[in-house]
Parts: C-alpha cells; structure tokens; sequence
C-alpha cells in the first residue's frame, strides 16, 4: 500500500446513469494524478478535499466513450 499524504481529491457526483448515481473522483498526490472510482467515495460530498490516502492498487483502465478509446491510470482507495 502506498500512503499518499498531502493529496488533493476532487469528488463529482454523477446523478444519472443506467447504473444509478455514483461518485468519481480526480486524486491528485505528489507522485501522480488518478482518477478513483471507489464506493468509498460516496461519503464524501461534492467539491474539493484535501486529504491522508492509502492506495491499495494504481492500475490503468480502457474503455470506449462516443467512438474513442480512452486509458486512464486509476487508484484503488484502501482507506
């Protein structure tokens, strides 16, 4: 685990979707910029936090948006 203090985390609250509404987040440490997607983050309001994270995995994630390919690098919050 890797504990990233000093981060930054932009929480954004997505109201529809066929999945229901659900919060991602733009998480931003000295050593990166990530974007969470994280049940964890549904405790947190919408707006800006500075914060002490843990991050269990930093993974790169693909998918298809409006005819492109997107790749983000993504974090696994832990705690």
């Amino acid at each position: 685990m890797i504990k990233a203090e000093n981060a930054v985390l932009r929480v954004k609250h997505i109201k529809q979707s066929r999945n229901g509404a659900f919060c991602i987040a733009d998480l931003t440490t000295d050593f990166g910029e990530f974007k969470v997607k994280d049940p964890l983050l549904d405790q947190f309001k919408e707006g800006e936090h500075d914060a002490t994270v843990w991050i269990s995995e930093i993974y790169k994630a693909q998918y298809i948006a409006y005819g492109k390919a997107v790749t983000d690098m993504r974090a696994r919050l832990h705690d």
